[in-house]
């Protein structure tokens, strides 16, 4: 099988389609295993703000496994988990301190452990 062919089916059971099959990893497991670190609270959101707005903005700094924004009514809140802790630090330099069009800015930071 060449370099570029996509990797063997996996089906739900976690058994591939044929030999030894390739075990991938659930988003939900990966996220699951998520170190604190990597898990990003964000304000400072546009009220209209949704999940795909979250991806949009935090995508080109980091892989994300979720990415969940939450109006409050007259604001809005978002959590966004990284797949890595240095990810998560690559987002909070880069996106942190941003100012919106409207004049708001967000603000990023490691979502508190409770």
């Amino acid at each position: 099988q060449p370099a570029w062919a996509p990797a063997p089916a996996v089906h739900a059971n976690g058994r591939g389609g044929g030999g030894a099959g390739a075990v991938v990893p659930s988003v939900s497991l990966l996220r699951g295993q998520a170190s604190p670190g990597s898990k990003l609270y964000v304000k400072g959101l546009p009220v209209t703000a949704d999940d795909l707005y979250l991806y949009k903005v935090f995508s080109p700094w980091a892989r994300l496994l979720e990415a969940i924004a939450l109006p409050k009514g007259t604001f809005c809140i978002g959590f966004v988990t990284c797949l890595t802790d240095a990810e998560a630090l690559e987002c909070i330099n880069n996106v942190n301190g941003v100012t919106l069009t409207d004049g708001s800015t967000l603000q990023v930071s490691v979502k508190a452990v409770k």
